[in-house]
């Protein structure tokens, strides 16, 4: 989810504010299985995934460190 950083309401922490914790947990939920099956679908295996934030890295490789069991 691009957003521009900066002041109170910059960043990932302004969906926060403005959804509440469950709705942001929810899209969070959505999103992370939106970009699995994108994963399934196009990335061959030994192939590679790049993401710029940590966090997004970290969620990604707690749902399963290997994306080829995931075909």
């Amino acid at each position: 989810m691009p957003i521009a950083p900066g002041g109170i309401w910059g960043g990932i922490a302004s969906i926060h504010k403005l959804l509440g914790k469950r709705a942001f947990k929810m899209l969070e939920t959505a999103e992370l299985q939106r970009v699995i099956k994108a994963v399934r679908e196009f990335v061959n295996p030994g192939g590679a995934v790049i993401t710029f934030q940590k966090n997004a890295w970290n969620v990604l490789r707690s749902a399963d460190t290997s994306f080829r069991s995931m075909r």
